[in-house]
C-alpha cells in the first residue's frame, strides 16, 4: 500500500509497475491542480522509491520544499 494522505490508494500485484506509475503520476497530477489540496505526505515501505517519485515531481514546480521526517534535522525544522 502506498498512502497518500488524506487518502490512501492500495495497488495490488496485478498492475504492471508500468501501470502503477502512470496511476501513481495521475493521482500526484490530480493533487497538484487541486485548488483545495492539503500537504503531501507519502508513506510506505522502505526503498520502493518514493524518494525518486518525489524528487521526480519536484520538478515539475519551480519551487519545492522537501522533507524526510526520519531525519532528525528535517524534523526539528517543525518544531517550534
Amino acid at each position: 500500500m502506498v498512502q497518500f494522505y488524506p487518502y490512501s490508494v492500495t495497488f495490488t500485484a496485478k498492475y504492471s509497475i508500468m501501470a502503477l506509475n502512470r496511476s501513481i503520476e495521475n493521482y500526484l497530477n490530480h493533487w497538484k491542480l487541486s485548488a483545495t489540496r492539503k500537504p503531501l505526505i507519502i508513506r510506505g515501505a522502505r526503498q520502493i522509491g518514493k524518494t525518486k517519485l518525489i524528487r521526480d515531481f519536484a520538478k515539475t514546480y519551480g519551487h519545492t520544499i522537501v522533507l524526510n521526517l526520519e531525519k532528525p534535522a528535517d524534523r526539528r525544522l517543525l518544531h517550534w
